[in-house]
């Protein structure tokens, strides 16, 4: 993970955007969250937390990056 850092060259990003859905992102976010210092989202995570919401799920899902651990943040959206 810590080549992600060297690579990306953009070290002023708020966050880093994994696109594609055909890519198996969602196990890694977290890593690269803590590796790099921010928030990393993925298309594939994105579109979990938008199910997830619709269903009506509303308790934090640990382990795969910030944006599931925070489905209890913000409960009219």
């Amino acid at each position: 993970m810590k080549r992600w850092r060297a690579r990306l060259g953009f070290p002023n990003a708020q966050a880093v955007f994994l696109s594609g859905t055909g890519m198996p992102t969602v196990k890694i976010l977290q890593a690269l969250e803590q590796d790099l210092g921010k928030p990393a989202l993925s298309a594939n995570s994105a579109m979990m937390w938008y199910a997830l919401r619709r269903a009506g799920v509303r308790h934090s899902v640990s382990g795969y990056g910030r944006l599931l651990e925070s489905m209890t943040i913000n409960e009219e959206s």
